[in-house]
């Protein structure tokens, strides 16, 4: 389905921004300060989010797989609430209450359809994500000498 590949380039974006982003400031003595291990948690936090929530999102796409276990569903509820709340914790209060707004109000719109309350809800957890690194590397100069 052409909905999915947006998805996956997103998913795919967040976990090579996020990883090369760990591994540039752990690999750099120059980078080992207070405000880079900051930026290490919280691109280890967006990575935890983007593995919990996007392969199921691409399973629905790719393989029609509708439903979920009990266990997963609970699995996923988990790491995506404890990574959102470990992100609030550190610095990011404002896009983690926008982020579980719309996932808990989700329960309360019977009358959307749910291929659009799951399209909705992932792109409100993607899009900081794919973004999150990009902003990090820009905006950190130390971080964009060491990477070019």
């Amino acid at each position: 389905m052409w909905i999915s590949i947006p998805f996956f380039i997103s998913h795919v974006t967040a976990l090579l921004g996020n990883s090369l982003l760990i591994f540039i400031i752990l690999t750099r003595p120059s980078l080992h300060g207070p405000m880079y291990f900051f930026l290490c948690m919280l691109a280890g936090a967006d990575i935890v989010l983007s593995t919990s929530a996007v392969p199921q999102a691409l399973a629905i796409f790719w393989f029609h797989a509708g439903e979920i276990s009990l266990d997963r569903c609970i699995t996923q509820l988990f790491f995506i609430h404890s990574t959102f709340i470990s992100e609030s914790g550190i610095l990011l209060a404002p896009m983690s209450v926008s982020s579980s707004l719309s996932m808990g109000l989700g329960s309360l719109l019977y009358h959307i359809a749910p291929h659009v309350h799951v399209l909705l809800g992932k792109v409100c957890i993607l899009a900081p994500l794919m973004l999150n690194p990009v902003i990090y590397g820009v905006k950190t100069k130390q971080i964009w000498d060491q990477a070019v």
